[in-house]
């Protein structure tokens, strides 16, 4: 099962299972993120498929599939060590 995040018209965007080229929607307000983290991403695929709730491809624009909830960076993690080591070597 392939899963995508997509931007429909008017700025709307949806998750679903992508079979073809269609996507089949989940429930608005759904995202991947929420059903990985409930163990659900499989179950809430096979139950889109089965809905007729789906979108041509060629009709929105693909997202990236998952949000990130924080983005770190290695500068500040560099950053984090050199003041670390600087408060041990005192």
């Amino acid at each position: 099962m392939r899963f995508a995040t997509v931007e429909e018209p008017g700025g709307v965007v949806r998750c679903g299972v992508v079979e073809g080229d269609a996507l089949h929607r989940f429930p608005p307000g759904t995202t991947l993120l929420d059903l990985v983290r409930d163990g659900a991403l499989h179950e809430a695929g096979e139950r889109a498929v089965s809905t007729q709730d789906f979108v041509a491809l060629g009709a929105v624009r693909l997202l990236p599939p998952l949000q990130a909830p924080t983005v770190r960076d290695f500068v500040a993690f560099a950053e984090h060590v050199e003041g670390v080591r600087r408060s041990v070597d005192d």
